[in-house]
């Protein structure tokens, strides 16, 4: 028996080494890469929606050309990274996308432009950034780099699409309201624009009562409800266009705050607090003629109140300077509209503002004659130069 083995191992002794050698032999080894070189269809883009399905960037490479110990490694895949930031942030939190044996990437329109919005470029407004494309192989010696190309870039809004369209007016109707139920509702019962998909209005409402909207004065067409049955509709929910049933109005007698998304095709009713609304509106401190001294001049810097929530003024403000908004005129500075942040550039024309926050406005930066409108719909405030 211990000499079967011993023939065993004598005829399976040159067969190891046989192939052990040539295992040896055929082993590929990785030798050298070059730096890729990376270049760009274009160095300055100004991106636009109606563009969105066209060719934004071509992003192109050249090829490391790995060398190898034999012919063995010229089969491997190489895998490249095209990497894309703001310009200076070293590509600490970029955007990235992986490839194989490709030396190019191709961004439409949109896909270029979701992509500089995602790494925190604003729309409108022309930003630079940063691309590299890296090379590598199975093992981290085989990467290499390429150069570091910039690139001017503007994206532009990406808007989102409204569950129903928006119309270009909006009026409240029923028997909820003032004017009952009326095709023709008198004016106070008109909804102020707010954005490009938004209604809102502050008025008073009858407890118990029902409601409808309307996109016109006539009663062609109408915002309503599939049913009215929820009690949680009196406060909100989902509307639709031509719908049966009416809105239920809430439950008691009050002031109320409505506001309407055709961006959601959702609407909310909110009970105004009795004296959350000003009466009068005064403009005070060193941006205006009149200074910090309270009482103000007036009517030279009292806004004219348009509706229960809308005052303007048109006033000389003196740039670089602060104000803030009085309810009274009184020599009384326990009560104030401010914001909470006045270094924001954005609030020198326009922003939102609170009840007695702790900040003062900032003015413009540019001396001149502004129209200043004040909502108390959504707190908001802004500053168009005349």
């Amino acid at each position: 028996m211990k000499n079967l083995a011993k023939s065993i191992l004598l005829i399976a002794l040159p067969l190891i080494l046989f192939f052990a050698c040539k295992k040896d032999e055929d082993r590929v080894v990785f030798k050298a890469g070059a730096a890729p070189t990376l270049t760009s269809s274009a160095a300055t883009l100004t991106l636009v929606e109606t563009d969105s399905a066209k060719q934004g960037v071509k992003l192109a490479w050249t090829n490391p050309n790995y060398s190898f110990s034999n012919t063995g490694g010229s089969s491997l895949k190489v895998g490249y990274t095209v990497e894309i930031d703001s310009t200076g942030k070293n590509f600490a939190k970029a955007q990235t996308i992986s490839l194989t044996d490709i030396l190019e990437k191709t961004y439409t329109v949109a896909e270029f432009n979701q992509l500089l919005l995602k790494i925190g470029l604003k729309h409108s407004v022309q930003g630079s950034i940063d691309v590299r494309v890296s090379s590598a192989l199975y093992v981290a010696s085989s990467k290499v780099m390429s150069n570091v190309v910039t690139l001017k870039v503007t994206p532009y809004n990406v808007k989102p699409k409204p569950v129903i369209p928006p119309p270009a007016k909006l009026y409240i109707t029923g028997d909820a309201t003032a004017g009952s139920w009326s095709d023709d509702p008198p004016a106070p019962q008109e909804f102020t624009q707010i954005d490009e998909n938004t209604f809102g209005i502050i008025l008073p409402l009858f407890g118990g009562k029902e409601y409808l909207l309307l996109p016109e004065k006539a009663w062609t067409h109408k915002y309503s409800l599939a049913s009215k049955t929820d009690p949680a509709q009196k406060a909100g929910g989902k509307f639709l266009y031509d719908a049966p049933d009416n809105f239920p109005g809430p439950t008691t007698d009050g002031t109320y705050k409505i506001i309407v998304s055709f961006l959601t095709g959702e609407y909310t009713v909110t009970p105004v607090a009795p004296g959350s609304l000003p009466t009068n509106l005064f403009i005070v401190g060193d941006a205006t003629p009149g200074g910090w001294n309270n009482p103000v001049p007036v009517p030279s810097q009292q806004l004219t109140k348009k509706n229960d929530y809308t005052f303007e003024l048109t006033l000389a403000l003196t740039g670089g300077k602060n104000y803030l908004f009085l309810p009274r005129n009184d020599n009384d500075w326990s009560h104030k509209y401010a914001v909470d942040d006045n270094t924001i550039p954005e609030a020198k024309l326009g922003g939102t503002f609170k009840y007695d926050a702790a900040k003062d406005f900032p003015s413009p930066a540019e001396s001149g004659n502004y129209k200043i409108v004040v909502s108390f719909l959504n707190n908001s405030y802004k500053l168009t130069k005349l």
